[in-house]
C-alpha cells in the first residue's frame, strides 16, 4: 500500500511504516522507495520527524528475547514506566551487571531500584562465552536499541550505559569501540585494563583515542580488593589527556556500590550535561578491524594501507597492539574537512544536510595537500539506506564520500552513487 502512494503523500506515509519495520525490512524498502520518486527533501522531512503517531506500546516490566544474525539468543529485561507517553522523546538507560565469568547468563539484581520515572530501562544479560567485550554484545546491544525503536518513541541523543564490575569493564569497551549510538557512559568499580588481559579474550584492540569525543563518569574504591582507585586513576588521565570528558570519584571501601545512593545526583548532572552530540565537528578514530568497530559517527574506515607505515605512538598507552592499525582525524568547519591519516588506505564520510551546505562545493584536505572541490548533490538512495541501518532522526545522511589515500597522503574523492 505504501509504494502505491505518489509523492507527497508517499513521503507523508514513510514514517509510520518504515519506524515499525526491521533494519532488515528498512533495507529492502530503501531499494525500492528509492526508483519510486519522492523527492529527497520530502523523505528528509519525513524521517527527521518520526511517525505521526508512535503506537500504544506494553508498560511494566517486560522479559524479552532477542537473536543476532548467527543465532545467538540473548534474553533481557525491559522496564516501562506506567505513564509512557509515547507522544514525546524518552530516555534510555541500558545496565551491565557483574559476575560475567558464569556459565549460564546472569542478570542484575533489583532492576526497580534503579530504574527512573520518564526512562526506559533495558538490562541484557552477559556470561562466559558471551561477555560484555565480546563483539556478538554489540551487535546485541545495538539490536535491543533498533528493536525499541521500532515500538516506543526513543530520544536518541539521550541513550546512557551503565555497568558496575564486569558490566563497567564492558561499558569501557563499548566506548572504545562502538560509541556510535550512546551518549555517556557510567562505569563503576571496573578497571580498562581488563580488557587488554589476554585470559579475557576482549574482541579487537583497545584504543584510548577513540575516547576522544566521550563522556564517562568513572567511580571506584579506595580498598577496592580488584581495582582500587589508585590503579585505575592512571588511565582516567590519560583518557582526559586524548579529550574524553571524565568525573571521577575516589570512594571509601572494597569492592562495591554500597555508596551509589550518596552519588546518585553526581550521576544525574553528568547523565544532564552530556547529551550526545550524533554528528560532531571533530573526529579521532583508530582501528586494527575494517569490518568491526571500523565506524564513529559520520567516519568509516574501509581499508587498511597494505604496507603500513610505523603507527603513530601514544604516549604511556597502557594497551598492548599486535597489528596494523589505522587513524583518521577529521575537522570539518562549514563545508571545509581537514582530514589527517595513518596508515589508512580509504574510508567513507558520510555527510549531513543539517551540517554541510549542499547548494555549495565541499573543500577537503587531506594530510595538507592542496584541498578538493567536491560538488555534493542530495541522495534519496544514501539517506533511505543509511536511515536504514541507524533508526535515527537526529543522524541523517544524504551523501557519501569515498575517499581514497594515495602514498603521499594526498587523496582522491567520489560521490557513491
Amino acid at each position: 500500500m505504501l509504494l502505491g502512494v505518489a509523492g507527497a503523500a508517499r513521503a507523508q506515509a514513510l514514517p509510520g511504516a518504515w519506524w515499525s519495520a526491521s533494519s532488515e525490512a528498512r533495507l529492502a524498502l530503501a531499494d525500492r522507495l528509492a526508483e519510486e520518486g519522492a523527492t529527497f527533501d520530502e523523505l528528509y522531512r519525513a524521517l527527521a520527524a518520526g511517525p505521526p503517531r508512535w503506537p500504544d506500546a506494553p508498560v511494566g516490566r517486560l522479559e524479552r528475547t532477542r537473536r543476532n544474525q548467527d543465532g545467538q539468543s540473548f534474553a533481557y529485561q525491559l522496564l516501562v514506566p506506567k505513564d509512557y507517553d509515547p507522544a514525546k522523546p524518552h530516555p534510555v538507560r541500558v545496565y551491565l551487571h557483574g559476575g560475567v565469568a558464569r556459565r549460564d547468563p546472569g542478570r542484575w539484581r533489583d532492576p526497580e531500584r534503579v530504574a527512573r520515572p520518564g526512562e526506559l530501562a533495558v538490562f541484557p544479560s552477559a556470561w562466559a562465552d558471551a561477555l560484555w567485550w565480546d563483539w556478538s554484545q554489540v551487535e546485541n546491544l545495538n539490536g535491543i536499541l533498533a528493536d525499541l525503536k521500532q515500538e516506543y518513541n526513543v530520544d536518541e541523543n539521550r541513550v546512557y550505559l551503565f555497568g558496575v564490575s564486569d558490566g563497567a569493564t564492558g561499558a569501557y569497551y563499548h566506548a572504545f569501540k562502538a560509541p556510535t549510538v550512546w551518549a555517556g557512559f557510567v562505569c563503576l568499580i571496573g578497571h580498562p585494563a581488563v580488557l587488554s588481559n589476554p585470559r579475557f579474550a576482549s574482541s579487537g584492540e583497545i584504543f584510548a583515542r577513540n575516547l576522544s569525543h566521550q563522556a564517562l563518569f568513572v567511580a571506584n574504591a579506595t580498598d577496592d580488593r580488584l581495582y582500587p582507585t589508585r590503579t585505575v586513576a592512571p588511565f582516567v588521565g590519560l583518557f582526559e589527556q586524548v579529550g574524553a570528558a571524565v568525573t571521577f570519584r575516589d570512594k571509601p571501601g572494597d569492592h562495591g556500590v554500597a555508596w551509589w545512593p550518596e552519588e546518585a545526583e553526581r550521576i544525574e548532572r553528568f547523565v544532564a550535561e552530556h547529551p550526545r552530540v550524533p554528528l560532531p565537528d571533530t573526529l579521532d578514530w583508530e582501528t586494527e578491524s575494517v569490518s568491526r568497530g571500523n565506524r564513529v559517527a559520520w567516519l568509516r574506515i574501509d581499508r587498511l594501507a597494505s604496507e603500513p607505515a610505523r603507527r603513530d605512538p601514544l604516549a604511556d598507552d597502557p594497551f598492548p597492539h599486535f597489528q596494523p592499525a589505522g587513524r583518521v582525524r577529521l575537522e570539518r568547519t562549514g563545508n571545509r574537512i581537514a582530514l589527517t591519516s595513518y596508515n589508512v588506505a580509504s574510508l567513507t564520510l558520510l555527510l549531513a544536510p543539517d551540517r554541510l551546505a549542499f547548494d555549495r562545493p565541499l573543500e577537503l584536505v587531506a594530510n595538507g595537500h592542496p584541498a578538493l572541490r567536491v560538488t555534493l548533490e542530495p541522495s534519496v538512495r544514501t539517506l533511505l539506506t543509511w536511515a536504514a541501518r541507524d533508526a535515527d532522526r537526529t543522524m541523517l545522511f544524504g551523501a557519501e564520500l569515498e575517499v581514497r589515500i594515495a602514498g603521499d597522503g594526498s587523496a582522491t574523492a567520489r560521490l557513491k552513487r
